[in-house]
């Protein structure tokens, strides 16, 4: 499964298309939490936002929410891949898997939410922390103080923000994306065996060319790939793997009907 095949490059191409519109979002996740913290600065102290910082989890719920329906079309592509045609019903199965990738947005993905908002909160909290020191040292006012405080905050979120959009978009595109192809191939019903494909991408990780190198003839689809190091993953990108194993990977699951 080493060769990259036609249609590989096409499910990479729609998972970069997705992929360059789940940043954006992510940021604009990140981007209303933050906006949270600058409304409540202009009503309370900021001692009193920092005792009583409480970063809302909604924006990123919401994120995922959207995000993960983008991964209909997915599923859609590898069904007809796997049933040699274009389906007469693909309008349905968009549908029928936008829902259950819904589904699984609310399920599966809620400690990914408070681990983002928690990191939001954390570098908001530095941020302010960090303006604050600055002007007692120098002696600032609360009008300047209040000004230091929002450029602190700007400068956060223009430089963390941005690539921690990238790593979230990254990781949930790996895990929806491969989620989406499960059901894909599934919905046709048919026996298949999976294969761990790094798409020919550089700097894999050793556990992922392991699960490539070591089941050249793929797996059966109710088998785990061992990973090499003590990890079991359903397939690429699998939720209930170790954030080791998904995190920004680039990989991709593919099946052979048999």
């Amino acid at each position: 499964m080493a060769k990259i095949s036609k249609f590989e490059r096409k499910l990479i191409r729609e998972r970069n298309r997705i992929e360059i519109k789940g940043q954006k979002l992510a940021f604009k996740a990140i981007k209303k939490q933050y906006k949270v913290i600058f409304d409540r600065l202009k009503i309370f102290s900021p001692q009193f936002v920092l005792d009583n910082l409480n970063v809302p989890e909604k924006p990123v719920k919401e994120f995922m929410l959207d995000y993960y329906s983008m991964f209909a079309p997915i599923g859609v592509i590898t069904r007809n891949q796997a049933l040699k045609n274009k389906n007469i019903e693909d309008d349905y199965f968009d549908n029928k898997f936008m829902e259950r990738l819904r589904q699984f947005a609310l399920i599966e993905t809620g400690a990914n939410v408070t681990s983002i908002t928690e990191t939001t909160e954390k570098f908001i909290r530095g941020a302010i922390e960090s303006a604050i020191t600055q002007a007692t040292e120098e002696g600032l006012g609360a009008d300047k103080t209040a000004r230091l405080i929002r450029t602190y905050l700007q400068d956060s979120l223009g430089d963390i923000g941005v690539s921690r959009a990238k790593t979230i978009a990254r990781t949930e595109m790996t895990v929806g994306s491969n989620t989406a192809s499960q059901y894909g191939i599934d919905s046709t019903g048919l026996e298949y065996r999976k294969f761990w494909s790094n798409s020919g991408l550089p700097n894999i990780r050793d556990s992922h060319i392991f699960a490539q190198d070591n089941y050249p003839n793929g797996i059966g689809k109710d088998e785990l790939f061992d990973m090499g190091n003590g990890n079991l993953m359903r397939h690429v990108g699998d939720p209930s793997g170790p954030p080791e194993e998904v995190i920004n990977c680039r990989c991709t699951t593919l099946y052979s009907v048999i």
